[in-house]
């Protein structure tokens, strides 16, 4: 068994191989990665891989998860690729954007109101949104 899969034990990826994140999901196949359970972060860039988009069909995502670099998502159409709706047995929502963001608060509105977190949700924490609006 290669040490990456070990270190996936029971569908936990730490935070110390999330910068792996996209060749682990590869290697284990798409159907496989569908089934990851736990993801602490991840964190949005514009590198290959790294697209919040990633994130799409990991439904089976549970407890908390925190999306940092989201001064990377460009559109609101962009956001939704997350579906994070989907994603009901996450409890606690962290979305974080970099201090240093130098987007447009119109683009920050947008993306927060695409970012959809499910109905279920226990508790959602913002940091360093500068938007000009919050969603209804």
């Amino acid at each position: 068994m290669s040490p990456i899969l070990i270190a996936m034990v029971g569908w936990f990826v730490s935070p110390i191989i999330h910068s792996l994140l996209p060749k682990i999901l590869a290697g284990i196949g798409f159907d496989a990665s569908k089934k990851l359970q736990t993801l602490p972060c991840f964190t949005v860039s514009n590198e290959q891989g790294y697209e919040i988009r990633q994130l799409r069909d990991l439904n089976k995502l549970q407890g908390r998860l925190r999306i940092k670099g989201l001064q990377n998502v460009k559109s609101k159409e962009e956001a939704l690729e997350a579906n994070l709706a989907a994603k009901e047995r996450l409890t606690e929502l962290s979305f974080e954007w970099d201090d240093d963001t130098r987007c447009s608060s119109e683009v920050e509105a947008e993306v927060l109101e695409g970012l959809c977190p499910p109905a279920g949700l226990q508790k959602l924490d913002i940091f360093g949104y500068r938007g000009s609006r919050y969603p209804d």
